[in-house]
C-alpha cells in the first residue's frame, strides 16, 4: 500500500475538484455512484469517525447543526485534519499497515510512531514521506525513525522494490515491471566489522575510498573468536576470511585457508592480508575517483545528465501508475 500513497496527484487541479467534475460530467458510469447528500448531523458523524476514529459528542453535533455558515463543512474537515486526534489515528493506521507484525529490531516502535504522528501534524506530502521511508539509511539520528520500514525488515532495496511493485500490480493490474536481482550468490552478503551484514545503517562498514589509515583501523577491529595463535582456525566461519575472498585470487584464497587450518597464524596477520588485498583491488578505482573529484565541472555535467535521464524514465513510469490508479485530469475526463 505504500506504493499507492507514493503516487502524487496531478497538479492541474485538486483531487476533489477532479472527482466533482467527473461526477457532474453526465457520464453514465458515474450516475449510480452519486450518493444522496447527507444531513449535517450524519455528515459530522461520518467525517469525524473517518478522520479521528471517534464519534462527536451530542453537544458538538447540536452546535454544528445550529451553525449557519455556508462553508462549515469545509471548515470542519480542515479542523479535523489539523487536529492531534487525526494525527494519532493515522499514526495507528500507518503503523499497522506498513509494519504489520514485524518485531522491533533496529528502531524502537515508540520512535517510529512519534515520527508518523509528527508527519501528519506537519501535513507532509505523501510522496515526500514515502520517499524518505525508502531512501534513508538510518545513519542520521534525526531521520533514523523513518528507516524502520526497511531496517526492521532487513531486506535489500531491490527486494522491497519488488514487493511494492507486486502489491501495486495486485491492486491495479500489471503496471510495474518487477526488478530482478543481479547480485552473485557468492558475494550476496558482505560481513561488517561486527560479523553481521555490512550496512551503513548498522554502522559496521569499511568504506572503500576512505583514508587507508582509517580503513586499516576498521579492518583490524573486525570481530573474531578467541582462538590462540597456535590453534587451527576455520576459515569458512571467519568474517576476515570472507572479506579476503572478495579481493583475492583462488590461489591466494587457498593459501590463506591452508594457513588458517594449520595453526600458527594470528587473526592480525589475516586482517593485514585483507587490507593489502583491498588496497590493491580498489587502487585503479581510487585513482579514477580522485580524477573525477578534481574536475567538478565534468562531474556536475555527468550528474545533471544522469538526473535528466532519471526524470525522463520516472515520468514514463509515473504516467503508467497514474493511469492505472485513475488519477489525473485526462483519465477522469474520459
Amino acid at each position: 500500500l505504500i506504493a499507492v500513497f507514493a503516487v502524487p496527484v496531478c497538479a492541474e487541479s485538486t483531487l476533489h475538484e477532479q472527482i466533482d467534475a467527473a461526477l457532474s460530467s453526465g457520464n453514465p458510469q458515474y450516475e449510480k455512484q452519486v450518493a444522496t447528500p447527507a444531513d449535517d448531523a450524519t455528515f459530522l458523524r461520518r467525517i469525524t469517525l473517518d478522520l479521528t476514529g471517534t464519534i462527536p459528542s451530542a453537544e458538538k453535533v447540536r452546535a454544528f447543526v445550529a451553525d449557519s455558515s455556508a462553508d462549515k463543512r469545509v471548515q470542519e474537515i480542515d479542523r479535523l485534519l489539523a487536529s492531534p486526534e487525526y494525527a494519532r489515528r493515522m499514526q495507528y493506521v500507518f503503523d499497522t499497515m506498513l509494519m504489520e507484525r514485524h518485531p522491533d529490531k533496529h528502531v524502537p516502535a515508540k520512535d517510529w510512531r512519534n515520527y508518523l504522528r509528527q508527519a501528519f501534524l506537519d501535513n507532509r506530502h505523501w510522496d515526500d514521506l514515502v520517499q524518505e521511508m525508502l531512501t534513508v539509511d538510518g545513519t542520521d539520528e534525526k531521520t533514523r525513525p523513518a528507516a524502520k520500514f526497511l531496517l526492521d525488515r532487513e531486506l535489500k532495496a531491490e527486494q522491497v522494490t519488488r514487493d511494492l511493485a507486486q502489491r501495486f500490480n495486485s491492486l491495479f493490474g500489471e503496471t510495474l515491471i518487477l526488478p530482478e536481482s543481479r547480485v552473485l550468490d557468492t558475494s550476496a552478503k558482505v560481513p561488517g566489522i561486527d560479523g553481521e551484514k555490512m550496512s551503513k545503517s548498522y554502522k559496521n562498514v569499511i568504506e572503500i575510498f576512505e583514508d587507508p589509515k582509517k580503513q586499516r583501523k576498521k579492518v583490524m577491529s573486525i570481530k573474531t573468536d578467541s582462538a590462540a595463535l597456535e590453534d587451527p582456525k576455520d576459515p569458512e566461519t571467519c568474517a576476515v576470511y570472507a572479506l579476503y575472498r572478495l579481493f583475492a585470487s583462488e590461489e591466494q584464497q587457498a593459501e590463506l585457508a591452508q594457513r588458517y587450518r594449520a595453526g600458527g597464524m594470528g587473526y592480525g596477520e589475516a586482517k593485514q592480508a585483507v587490507q593489502d588485498a583491498a588496497l590493491e583491488y580498489f587502487g585503479p578505482a581510487r585513482e579514477r575517483r580522485e580524477q573525477l573529484a578534481a574536475d567538478t565541472d565534468t562531474l556536475n555535467d555527468i550528474l545533471a545528465e544522469g538526473a535528466r535521464k532519471a526524470r525522463e524514465k520516472g515520468k514514463q513510469v509515473l504516467d503508467r501508475v497514474q493511469t492505472a490508479c485513475g488519477l489525473g485530469s485526462k483519465h477522469l475526463a474520459k
